[in-house]
């Protein structure tokens, strides 16, 4: 997985913006060319947003689709660095607190701009300095802020899953597609975009989510059982209950994450610390099973 690993964590790490996420889908679709498998790049545009999500092989005909998030997340500078694989609620809790910080520190940045402004001539020398040098902090961590937006190590979020599926890629295993998701790091718009254009509830889909490093490894699902029950432990949801991750979206899919800890969340700060030995052992587990459905 080295190779892999090297080819979409190293050389390609951020995929935040539209550049970025081209040279991605660019580097993929010559791949694809090199492997002689079938790609089609999927847009969509919206007045706030464009989505590019990529579909290499047959999806219309495929029997298992794996996919994932290829873009990388926003960078948290005050907001706890912990992303919860099978919560989104307690994900976009961390995203508006941070949120609501940068709001905050702009408003207060605005504040003493028209104080200084309307009180200029009767405030001291001393009060004038420090109001500037408060404002001057204030404005230094905003424009840090506005520059460095994006997340700068990915290796868990998603860059493991893309190098696996990567390598799967090159297997060229029969009757399956791999389908890389905009805007799917961070919300389910990618997803979204995907499920209107496609029927995928008779298809094995296999969602691959934060799977560089943690204790555990876990299959959630809402079918009756993992088909990675003898590989993984399962997390099995009731199809009643509302579930808080993607598979509330396709009830029939199986999503792939791996965590830290007790609550399952990992520490984004330590997205560079990955257990190489982890990623192995999930894609040899991945590329038996496509083996024997082959067989």
């Amino acid at each position: 997985m080295k190779e892999e690993l090297l080819r979409y964590a190293i050389m390609i790490p951020i995929r935040y913006n539209r550049n970025q996420k081209t040279a991605f889908i660019d580097m993929m679709i010559e791949d694809a060319k090199k492997l002689n498998l079938a790609y089609r790049s999927e847009k969509m545009k919206t007045r706030f947003f464009e989505c590019t999500n990529l579909i290499i092989g047959d999806l219309q005909h495929a029997d298992t689709v794996f996919m994932t998030a290829y873009d990388t997340p926003q960078r948290n500078f005050f907001a706890a660095s912990r992303y919860y694989p099978l919560h989104s609620k307690k994900n976009q809790q961390i995203q508006t607190l941070e949120f609501l910080i940068h709001l905050i520190l702009l408003i207060l940045a605005c504040v003493i701009t028209v104080m200084l402004l309307f009180s200029w001539n009767q405030l001291a020398t001393s009060t004038k300095i420090g109001y500037v040098l408060m404002l001057g902090v204030f404005a230094l961590m905003l424009i840090y802020m506005s520059i460095n937006k994006a997340s700068k190590v990915n290796m868990n979020r998603n860059s493991a899953s893309v190098a696996i599926m990567y390598k799967l890629m090159k297997e060229k295993p029969r009757k399956t597609a791999f389908v890389f998701l905009d805007h799917a790091v961070s919300s389910y718009e990618g997803y979204k975009e995907l499920l209107q254009d496609h029927d995928l509830s008779k298809k094995k889909v296999i969602i691959l989510d934060s799977l560089a490093k943690g204790e555990k490894i876990v299959c959630a699902t809402l079918q009756k059982e993992s088909c990675f029950k003898d590989h993984f432990q399962t997390v099995k949801y009731d199809k009643t209950e509302a579930c808080d991750n993607v598979l509330r979206l396709m009830p029939y899919a199986y999503l792939l994450v791996s965590a830290d800890h007790d609550e399952f969340y990992v520490d984004t700060k330590k997205d560079d610390r990955i257990s190489m030995e982890q990623v192995n052992m999930i894609y040899e587990i991945l590329y038996k099973s496509l083996i024997e459905e082959d067989s």
